[in-house]
């Protein structure tokens, strides 16, 4: 909160590149995987108990979103019905919003969540990767963190995605989980700045 008092103005940059920096630890320490490495590092000795059992979305909405399992199994049928995930489903339905949907996934899947509204992705990355083909996979690449592509996605994506993406950038890739709406929003924004830029932002591939 204190660095976002300096996003506009004479600071605007560094606070920028502050926001980033706090965004790639975060991402670190909510990522179960990095974390065991981060902690490893440091020489911390862990044992099997920190491996917890990962909670279902459900259980997560339940627990931390303030839904009835009643809503719950509502929602469930009713995206059965429609074929929509549980977590478009409680959306849809407003159960809940958009965010608190998309931290409960990311949980379900043991990957970090990414609020978007608190970064800037590099906009170098952004040119290397077409907006239909983020479009098209509702994705928004951020940017390269310890060697690795950082990119928020709706779900886990697939191995052909993450292969025209590992070829683009000349990285592998690593998933964020982050609301459709955040995601499609980010894509209309940070594209439409690099077009202001006088980038070559193309839409095919």
């Amino acid at each position: 909160a204190h660095v976002r008092k300096y996003a506009t103005g004479t600071y605007q940059l560094e606070s920028q590149e502050l926001l980033n920096d706090l965004a790639k630890a975060m991402l670190c320490l909510t990522d179960p995987e990095r974390k065991r490495d981060y902690d490893e590092g440091l020489g911390r000795v862990l044992d099997e108990s920190d491996d917890l059992v990962r909670p279902t979305i459900a259980q997560t909405l339940v627990r931390s979103g303030g839904l009835s399992r009643e809503q719950v199994e509502e929602a469930t049928e009713f995206g059965e019905r429609r074929g929509l995930s549980l977590r478009d489903a409680v959306v849809q339905m407003k159960l809940v919003d958009a965010e608190t949907a998309a931290e409960a996934l990311a949980m379900e899947l043991g990957l970090p969540y990414v609020d978007l509204e608190q970064l800037i992705p590099d906009e170098s990355i952004l040119a290397k990767i077409p907006r239909g083909l983020a479009r098209r996979n509702t994705i928004l690449p951020l940017f390269i963190d310890d060697d690795t592509l950082l990119v928020a996605c709706v779900d886990e994506p697939t191995h052909d995605l993450e292969d025209d993406l590992r070829l683009r950038v000349g990285v592998p890739m690593r998933q964020l989980i982050a609301s459709p709406l955040s995601i499609n929003q980010g894509i209309a924004r940070f594209y439409a700045g690099l077009e202001a830029d006088g980038e070559a932002v193309s839409d095919s591939e």
